[in-house]
């Protein structure tokens, strides 16, 4: 064993009582944090009971890739809402966030995604672009936390209710949002709440195409042409196009209309993009844009919380 992993393993069904002031202090500190391998350990043995010692080692592999690549920075904005609560991640992609919400002391995670490939052990970091190659799965993910599921679809396994559901920048590929909210509103318990970033098609950058930024564009560049300063507004896709096929193109008001449908929102927060943006959006763009407002082009991303409608609850 590791000294990285058996620093741990004295914790495993440990009394503080016999703990020095000295560890309680270096456990403190790692409980207030999670954002490395140790800190989201920590946490993870507070909440969980009868860890086997001999999963202290994959554990430890799970959380030092989960902070290698930032799968831990949504999640931890979360972390009181979690709290006690059984976490469904729709559209949760192939991603370490479940080990991570059940560190946070989420007490059950299920992970939803048509493209789950628990095989897998490349995943997409938060920190940089690119993929890291990792040594572990999401089976073994599974296999030493208990309670963290995936699934290609809701009716893949019965998953009963859950207290929270989380959509981070899903709901923009959610080709028919109404159906999708309506079976999440049939999975969550009463007082359920859901919690979504949407990141809005007729910002600056919500093609998703190249360029991703003001930064990165390049006016020598023929292909960032066609997208760049809302271009993609207008842009007339065929029907393979990924416009067509992977975005819903929902406007903001559309949004929170069906959101208001199934839900009872708590919050709604519209978050505009930065001066970069604001000072391309000329008066001529505007004029040559009358379907669409100033609120429109520069709101970024929408972060809303909304509670469970009794009437549409499971």
């Amino acid at each position: 064993m590791s000294a990285a992993v058996g620093g741990y393993a004295h914790m495993v069904g440990a009394d503080l009582a016999d703990w020095s002031p000295d560890e309680i202090e270096v456990l403190a500190e790692q409980l207030r944090r999670a954002d490395t391998a140790q800190a989201l350990l920590s946490n993870y043995l507070l909440f969980n009971e009868g860890v086997k010692p001999d999963h202290l080692r994959r554990l430890n592999d799970v959380f030092y890739t989960a902070a290698k690549i930032g799968h831990y920075i949504w999640p931890t904005q979360l972390r009181q809402m979690v709290l006690g609560k059984r976490v469904l991640d729709f559209g949760c992609g192939v991603t370490l966030y479940g080990a991570v919400f059940r560190a946070l002391g989420a007490t059950a995670y299920v992970g939803i995604d048509p493209r789950v490939d628990m095989r897998k052990k490349s995943y997409r970091s938060r920190l940089y672009k690119g993929s890291y190659q990792a040594d572990v799965s999401l089976t073994d993910v599974c296999r030493v936390i208990p309670r963290c599921d995936y699934y290609p679809s809701s009716e893949s396994a019965f998953l009963g209710l859950f207290d929270v559901a989380v959509l981070h920048s899903v709901t923009q590929h959610l080709l028919d949002i109404e159906a999708a909210f309506r079976e999440v509103s049939s999975l969550l318990g009463p007082g359920g709440q859901i919690w979504f970033l949407h990141d809005n098609f007729y910002a600056w950058a919500g093609h998703h195409m190249a360029p991703h930024s003001v930064k990165a564009l390049d006016p020598d560049n023929a292909d960032h042409a066609i997208y760049s300063d809302w271009r993609h507004v207008t842009y007339k896709p065929d029907d393979d196009h990924p416009f067509v096929t992977n975005l819903n193109r929902i406007r903001i008001d559309q949004l929170r209309s069906i959101t208001d449908k199934y839900f009872i929102i708590e919050e709604w927060n519209e978050i505009e993009d930065g001066a970069d943006v604001r000072s391309r959006l000329t008066d001529s763009i505007v004029f040559g844009l009358p379907e669409y407002t100033r609120r429109d082009l520069l709101v970024r991303h929408v972060k809303c919380l909304a509670k469970v409608r009794p009437s549409t609850s499971g």
